[in-house]
């Protein structure tokens, strides 16, 4: 079976629930287990990844700023070719 995680438009909204599930039960196989907590985790899992991170959610973790990057700004100098004499 050849699956691609794409909506046609013309899905209903029960039809692309139902394909969201799959994908979510290859991600995490927990979801379709018998035994509760291992279901209920995959399911905490599985609603994280649809969560988009706020930008305070991504301030309180990250404390050197964008990119990795420091929290100063810093300049660089370029430095002067010399001419030839």
């Amino acid at each position: 079976i050849l699956m691609f995680r794409l909506w046609h438009p013309d899905l209903t909204d029960v039809e692309r629930k139902a394909l969201q599930f799959t994908y979510d039960c290859l991600e995490f196989p927990g979801l379709i287990s018998a035994n509760p907590e291992e279901r209920f985790m995959a399911e905490r899992q599985a609603e994280a990844m649809k969560v988009f991170p706020t930008t305070t959610t991504l301030a309180s973790s990250n404390t050197k700023g964008g990119f990795g990057g420091s929290s100063s700004s810093t300049t660089t100098k370029k430095k002067k070719k010399k001419g030839k004499k």
